[in-house]
């Protein structure tokens, strides 16, 4: 704005005497050191509505941080069955039982809950009876004194979730939890928790899948934080999970989401170096899944729905409850994996023709749940010592039909390089096999590997 000057006029100040003409010169340097009246044209305004124009499309252009997206995803095993070579709890035939699940997520929680059933997923059939829940908690893990995973929860950090009984259904269906929604009730990312609860029932012998649980003899045992020493089994006598568990989480977050299909390999049943498998594998927890580990170290999200012993047979119809038993719908994926065709070719009779027929069924049902122009990477179906020639013959026919990218999929991971002594061969390098069959612990590392190597979404 302008300055207006002040004129003096004399007047004598006989402490600071100072005359008109002093005061009239400072008058002068004020006014021009004043604002001046806005002088830009129109054009010349224009003229930087248009170099910031063009600035703002040079910053837009650069890669932007991704955006949080918000998602429901289970964390969950194949379920019951699969005719895994696990005991069944106690001796077999029970009426009551403590359980506790070791659980590690790699993004936090909003909200989740607990989904549970007593039934036969990989076969389809009811079990039993209905269990009844005798109340859920939560605690941190603990390994014992000895540095083993019992299933042991961190003195003063257990809480309830779910107090009273309630029925756990031998169907279908589940029994759903509550949302746990309490600030102090959600799961931090890359913590180990533990979920034990108990249940009693009429007497009845429960099918087993192959993850690891704790097993304690009392349902008030399982509940009670204070308890120690829970079994998951030793040698051939490995008990595994012998109910549907599944935690349903809400999760925002920027790491992409994967959904995976597949075996027992894919599963996670794993176990030492050796050669057969009742007495080499061992049960492991969901979170220590080959994919699982590959998620966990690249910064992504897996709802893994992976089924031991299940082939691209058993997923080609796409109303089974195998791809009902979690809720897809809220998943919002970015990517799907099918690993799949170990337990086909071992299968007499099977033909690439079949394969092909029911692969390509599964990648339409993967398509219609993960929505068009998602990719899809196939896995390549690994050695087994106890494949027939024929059967050799066979996985050397389907992989070279995988890598030719059927049905319109993104890529294939070559994961029989990993296991096989070389490239395309049908022996298997002894350290990385559990059973001539199952990646041995080291296996499952070396797969997680191989897949970080060759995938990148």
């Amino acid at each position: 704005m302008a300055y207006d000057k002040q004129t003096w006029v004399n007047k004598p100040d006989l402490s600071t005497p100072m005359s008109a003409a002093r005061l009239n010169h400072m008058e002068e340097g004020i006014a021009s050191r004043a604002e001046a009246e806005h002088t830009h044209t129109p054009e010349e305004i224009d003229g930087l509505v248009d170099e910031f124009s063009t600035l703002y499309g040079i910053l837009n252009s650069l890669p932007q941080p991704p955006t949080p997206v918000t998602r429901t995803l289970t964390y969950t095993n194949g379920g019951q069955g699969s005719n895994a070579s696990f005991t069944t709890p106690g001796s077999g035939t029970i009426t009551q039982l403590g359980l506790r699940h070791a659980v590690r997520l790699f993004a936090p929680t909003t909200r989740w809950r607990i989904k549970l059933r007593n039934y036969n997923a990989f076969a389809g059939s009811n079990g039993t009876a209905a269990l009844t829940g005798q109340g859920i908690i939560l605690g941190e893990h603990e390994l014992d004194g000895s540095g083993n995973n019992t299933g042991n929860i961190k003195s003063g950090t257990s809480q309830t979730l779910v107090s009273g009984t309630f029925t756990v259904p031998n169907n279908t269906s589940f029994y759903t939890s509550p949302w746990f929604t309490g600030p102090g009730q959600q799961l931090i990312p890359d913590k180990s928790y533990v979920i034990g609860w108990g249940f009693t029932c009429s007497a009845q012998t429960l099918q087993s899948g192959p993850n690891e649980s704790f097993q304690f003899s009392t349902s008030a045992a399982g509940l009670n934080p204070a308890t120690t020493g829970g079994v998951a089994g030793s040698a051939g006598t490995y008990k595994g999970t012998p109910v549907d568990f599944q935690i349903e989480y809400e999760t925002t977050s920027t790491r992409k989401a994967v959904l995976w299909v597949g075996d027992s390999i894919s599963e996670g049943v794993t176990g030492v170096v050796g050669t057969v498998y009742t007495t080499a594998c061992r049960p492991c927890p969901i979170h220590a899944s080959y994919p699982a580990l590959w998620a966990e170290a690249n910064n992504f999200l897996v709802h893994n729905i992976a089924q031991a012993n299940s082939k691209a047979s058993n997923w080609a119809n796409a109303s089974d409850d195998r791809w009902t038993r979690t809720d897809l719908s809220a998943g919002q994926f970015d990517a799907a994996v099918i690993a799949i065709g170990s337990n086909d070719i071992a299968t007499a009779g099977m033909t690439l023709a079949t394969f092909q027929t029911n692969l390509v069924a599964m990648i339409n049902k993967v398509r219609s749940v993960i929505g068009t122009g998602k990719p899809i990477i196939l896995v390549d179906v690994m050695p087994r010592t106890d494949y027939t020639t024929t059967m050799q013959n066979l996985r050397t026919s389907i992989n070279d039909w995988l890598y030719s990218l059927p049905a319109g999929v993104a890529g294939v991971v070559r994961m029989s390089d990993v296991i096989a002594t070389a490239p395309g061969a049908h022996t298997v390098t002894a350290g990385l096999v559990c059973d001539g069959v199952h990646p041995s612990f080291g296996g499952i590392i070396a797969a997680a590997d191989a897949f970080k190597q060759h995938v990148d979404l």
